[in-house]
């Protein structure tokens, strides 16, 4: 990256002048930069800047003596216990709602545990009532899809999120959207029964849509009419160093051909995968191609 951009990696990492204007001289940390010069000056000598709460003051600009002074606190001071009845649930009622998540764009390239943390950062900011795991560890009960291959975009991710306080499903979608950052959104929501099983435990259907490139194999159609005759596709891949061969073809359901695109009607498995076997491509070739899940199909 650096080299398509005609950077230099060094000289971000040489040492700078003092004189020299900083990345981040503008944030004013209520310092002036002088008194910063000279304790970097005392710590390449090695002298020791006393502690101003015990001794001389150090002329670090802070204190205005007037409204801003260094002050000691009292080590006798009572310290308020934290409240936690208010964070707790307050019944025993559980209540499920279940989303439909848009992942597009640069979002595209979040990773799966990426998704899942600033997920549950929306839910925390936003202040939704989402009920915890027992045990020495809580987590959110919320529930996530099967992790979706980095680089692909959806407009499918089914969330579920367990909740302590009657949120109706609306509440949590404008909620959400407000936390959410650029190229994720909810797109709809709706109540269920909070014993309903969680998105990747029924998921019935997923179908992909894969723009083609501009040259693809004229034999395509054959290809795909003799993958869904096989008993068995067989599909070899590096895992950790070792080599792991599965058969792809239990994974689909279907294989279509419309508007320019491949549509894959899968029932696990990696859409990247499917696709590289079936248009013969490399997963570096694969990878260039738009893949965007466009709908999932859960039983009930």
């Amino acid at each position: 990256a650096f080299a398509e951009s005609g950077l230099e990696p060094a000289w971000y990492l040489r040492e700078r002048s003092e004189e020299e204007i900083l990345p981040w001289d503008h944030i004013d940390c209520g310092i002036p930069k002088t008194f910063f010069r000279q304790e970097r000056q005392r710590a390449l000598t090695g002298t020791y800047t006393p502690d101003c709460r015990t001794g001389p003051c150090s002329q670090c600009g802070v204190c205005d003596f007037d409204q801003l002074r260094m002050r000691l606190t009292a080590t006798t001071a009572a310290v308020k216990a934290l409240d936690t009845a208010a964070e707790s649930p307050v019944s025993e009622e559980r209540y499920k709602v279940r989303l439909r998540v848009r992942k597009e764009g640069k979002a595209r390239f979040v990773g799966h545990l990426e998704f899942m943390t600033l997920f549950h950062r929306a839910v925390r900011r936003g202040h939704i009532p989402v009920r915890f795991s027992a045990g020495f560890s809580p987590q959110p009960r919320i529930s996530f899809p099967d992790a979706l291959p980095t680089g692909v975009e959806s407009d499918a991710e089914i969330i579920d999120l367990e909740l302590f306080q009657p949120w109706t499903a609306q509440q949590v979608v404008s909620t959400l959207n407000d936390q959410l950052p650029e190229g994720f959104r909810v797109l709809e929501g709706a109540g269920l029964p909070w014993q309903t099983p969680s998105p990747s435990a029924c998921i019935r259907e997923v179908i992909y849509r894969v723009e083609l490139p501009p040259e693809i194999p004229v034999e395509l159609p054959e290809r795909l009419a003799a993958f869904l005759d096989a008993a068995e596709v067989p599909y070899s891949k590096e895992k950790g160093r070792q080599t792991v061969t599965v058969d792809m073809r239990p994974w689909v359901l279907g294989l279509d051909l419309a508007d320019g695109a491949l549509v894959l009607h899968m029932k696990q498995g990696s859409p990247t995968a499917l696709t590289a076997h079936l248009l013969g491509l490399s997963p570096d070739q694969v990878r260039a191609l738009r893949i965007r899940k466009t709908a999932t199909a859960l039983d009930q």
